[in-house]
């Protein structure tokens, strides 16, 4: 894989679904998909992170974290020591590195 580390950190999106969605119409986007269910840790869990990251080959330094759950993403993510970016559309209080309120506001940022 030739993409950027960047990129395919970026790429890297932990979302809830229950084990009835299809998730072969996300496979396409994303180069890990790593879910709670099959993990057996739920975010901030450092475990389900370090899983992630592993996969990639990146180290969490390396990696930004985008997510709108102040605790779950935020604190999980940065705990680790990866960089963040909270979206928040409720603006609600956190430590993110970067705070955007739409997620379309990342293409400006990279």
């Amino acid at each position: 894989m030739n993409t950027p580390i960047w990129w395919r950190c970026l790429r890297v999106y932990s979302f809830s679904l229950s084990a009835s969605h299809n998730l072969e119409q996300f496979e396409e986007f994303f180069d890990v998909i790593t879910l709670s269910y099959e993990h057996g840790y739920v975010k901030p869990h450092p475990s389900i992170f370090m899983t992630t990251l592993e996969k990639l080959k990146v180290n969490p330094n390396q990696s930004l974290h985008v997510g709108d759950d102040p605790i779950a993403d935020i604190q999980g993510a940065r705990n680790i020591g990866m960089k963040t970016v909270f979206v928040n559309e409720k603006e609600a209080k956190t430590n993110a590195g970067i705070e955007v309120k739409r997620i379309t506001e990342l293409t400006t940022l990279l």
